[in-house]
């Protein structure tokens, strides 16, 4: 699991992320390890209003932004049985 994401994750720092060839801005709500072992990130894309589940081998590129964000999302639900193991969530 990248680090950066945790301390996103904890800090509620925004990431700047480059995914399937496409720039986004995301407020990173959760990141952990899903049942193939693969690392995640459930995210809130402010831009779009979308919630996004996103492996992150296929992230190319992540920057942590000094913007932060207010807390949890509406929509948002601890404990998403996505993840077989949690390394952060709000």
């Amino acid at each position: 699991m990248d680090q950066r994401v945790i301390e996103a994750v904890r800090s509620r720092r925004v990431l700047k992320l480059r995914y399937y060839g496409r720039s986004r801005v995301v407020e990173p709500h959760a990141c952990g390890v899903d049942r193939l072992g693969d690392d995640i990130l459930l995210c809130h894309e402010p831009d779009s209003g979308s919630w996004q589940r996103l492996r992150l081998f296929e992230v190319l590129s992540i920057a942590v932004l000094d913007d932060t964000f207010p807390g949890p999302r509406p929509g948002y639900q601890r404990d998403d049985p996505a993840f077989a193991s949690v390394a952060a969530q709000l």
